[in-house]
């Protein structure tokens, strides 16, 4: 994992050098896909001329493991398909709902397109005038 991080500087050794670090947090809760995508996310190395000391100063100073998603999900007040925002006041589930209820109304009638409607009519006027038949 550590040799196929991006970055130049990146050899054999440097990832030996680093492997204890990578072992240690895997040894608090840490995935590989998981360290992984948080060095690429957060260590800039496009800017830098040895990665290996970017990668080294992030695995020194690494957070706690991120919690599972099954656990994101359970967060007291927060909304269960979108944890991000707050219970009741989820946009994508009042989104959700808004459409729904357009789509399928309690009595069973639609609502018109008022303005749909008069358009369709007009242009079918239209043609069937410039066609000659009335």
């Amino acid at each position: 994992m550590l040799t196929r991080l991006p970055g130049k500087g990146l050899s054999e050794a440097a990832a030996v050098k680093l492997a204890p670090l990578a072992e240690k947090a895997l040894a608090v809760g840490w995935t590989l896909d998981g360290l992984r995508a948080y060095l690429v996310r957060n260590c800039d190395t496009e800017r830098v001329r040895y990665a290996p000391a970017v990668y080294e100063m992030h695995l020194r100073e690494l957070p706690g493991p991120p919690a599972p998603r099954s656990e994101r999900a359970a967060a007291a007040g927060m909304c269960e398909r979108h944890p991000a925002f707050m219970a009741g006041d989820c946009l994508r589930c009042l989104r959700e709902e808004r459409d729904r209820q357009q789509q399928q109304p309690e009595d069973g009638l639609r609502p018109v397109d008022g303005m749909g409607l008069l358009a369709r009519l007009q242009a079918q006027r239209a043609a069937t005038t410039a066609g000659g038949v009335r």
